[in-house]
């Protein structure tokens, strides 16, 4: 008996943009987490400072 194929070339239609999406999607989530993982690494951005009147 063949071993169940987890990803279907040859689906069509609705199916396919199903697999397309989560596969985007995942690809997606995999950068922000990069790119999350590397702004922590960089120097906090300074706000400006309130100037208090007096």
């Amino acid at each position: 008996m063949p071993a169940l194929q987890t990803h279907n070339r040859t689906t069509m239609g609705q199916q396919h943009r199903k697999e397309t999406k989560r596969r985007r999607r995942t690809a997606y989530i995999k950068r922000q987490k990069e790119i999350a993982k590397n702004s922590k690494n960089t120097a906090p951005v300074q706000m400006a400072k309130k100037i208090s009147k007096d």
